[in-house]
């Protein structure tokens, strides 16, 4: 009990001591490097360090970090590979070659450890590939006739079912064998984010699609369950608000123009609804719960959600968010990234609403990442994948 009490003391001593030299020195804010916490420093790998390899573009699925590149010289014909490294044990499980030679266009699911690739110019091919046995390779799948026509921007597989989305011609939902749901239509560029799909995904999702000014919405798990029109009114230069559905666990919360409405997951039926008079600039997940970005004519207001509709907390950020600013999101923290020239950036502690002053090194990028199987957000800041803030 007494060396207990010791250690406590000389661990309060030390951390006392240590905020006062930080006061002396005046070196208030936390610097990055010790604010966030680091799960994963990609230079402890051989690839990343390789000047011949540029990273293209960096995703995280079901705790899978997903790196994608192009290698390419003057000697070696150019060639595209994708690095999967696991979040929790930090092994990387295996490099792939595309067999697909062209980057762009190309479009990548991971579900239950098998790694979907396709380009979305020739959508009636898939590759698939099991990224936990090292010996297998692009296994070549042929689709239905008919499917080529589709060009999806996005493309998910959940449990074999195959969605695409935000596609200018439409977008489809099936498995490898037959339909579930075809919907074909024309949309206008502005539109294309209307046909689109709840996020993070589970067993049982919603496919969205604009049609005739209303919001088309479908159920699936497995095969089509329900379907629920909502009308949308156009704004004063005759089009409309982007929406997104989120898939918490006990209900689908669909957001169009500044709505929110909860929908029933099993018959959807409408639970409750919330309207907000100001912009909704993003919502994030947390315990549950949406947390919401709102500007209005000269400040931004973090309100947080419950699964029943009902306001938990709000606060105001100290300015109003704009272009020159960025958010990121991790665990039950906001960041808030202030502009460059300022280089005075903060913390919102959506448990605590309390604020902390930060810096940031402006030399190295920020990008959040969201993992949308799991819901979880990432931070890739540098070389380092984040998890937290501390």
């Amino acid at each position: 009990m007494k060396k207990t009490l010791k250690k406590n003391l000389q661990k309060n001593l030390k951390v006392k001591l240590v905020l006062s030299l930080l006061f002396l020195s005046g070196c208030n804010p936390k610097s990055s490097e010790t604010f966030f916490e680091s799960i994963l420093d990609l230079k402890k790998y051989e690839f990343y360090n390789d000047d011949l390899v540029l990273l293209k573009n960096t995703s995280i699925e079901d705790g899978i970090l997903i790196l994608s590149s192009i290698i390419q010289n003057e000697s070696i014909e150019k060639r595209i590979l994708f690095y999967f490294i696991d979040l929790d044990d930090k092994k990387l499980l295996k490099i792939l070659e595309s067999p697909i030679d062209e980057y762009v266009g190309l479009r990548y699911s991971l579900d239950n450890g098998m790694f979907y690739l396709l380009k979305n110019t020739s959508s009636e091919t898939i590759y698939v590939n099991n990224i936990r046995d090292k010996n297998a390779k692009f296994e070549k799948k042929q689709l239905f006739e008919g499917i080529d026509k589709y060009t999806p921007f996005e493309f998910n597989v959940v449990d074999r079912t195959t969605y695409y989305t935000k596609d200018l011609k439409g977008g489809c939902v099936f498995n490898f064998k037959n339909y579930i749901f075809h919907e074909k239509s024309i949309f206008s560029t502005e539109n294309a984010d209307y046909n689109s799909l709840s996020l993070p995904l589970k067993k049982r999702n919603v496919f969205s699609y604009l049609k005739n000014d209303s919001l088309n919405i479908f159920c699936f798990y497995n095969k089509k369950e329900w379907q629920k029109k909502i009308p949308l009114k156009k704004t004063s230069n005759g089009t409309f608000f982007n929406s997104k559905i989120y898939n918490l666990n006990s209900l689908f919360v669909v957001k169009y123009n500044n709505n929110l409405v909860g929908l029933d997951k099993i018959n959807g039926k409408e639970k409750w609804k919330k309207t907000f008079n100001a912009n909704i600039l993003n919502i994030y997940f947390y315990n549950d719960r949406l947390v919401i970005i709102c500007n209005n004519h000269n400040s931004t207001k973090v309100i947080q959600v419950s699964d029943n509709g009902q306001v938990i907390k709000e606060v105001f950020l100290k300015e109003k968010i704009d272009h020159k600013n960025q958010i990121f999101f991790l665990e039950d923290k906001i960041i808030v990234h202030v502009s460059k020239s300022k280089n005075s950036s903060y913390i919102l502690n959506l448990t605590t609403n309390n604020f902390e002053n930060i810096k940031i090194n402006n030399n190295q990028d920020l990008k959040q990442i969201f993992d949308k199987r799991s819901g979880k957000y990432y931070i890739k800041f540098g070389e380092n994948i984040y998890n937290k803030a501390i």
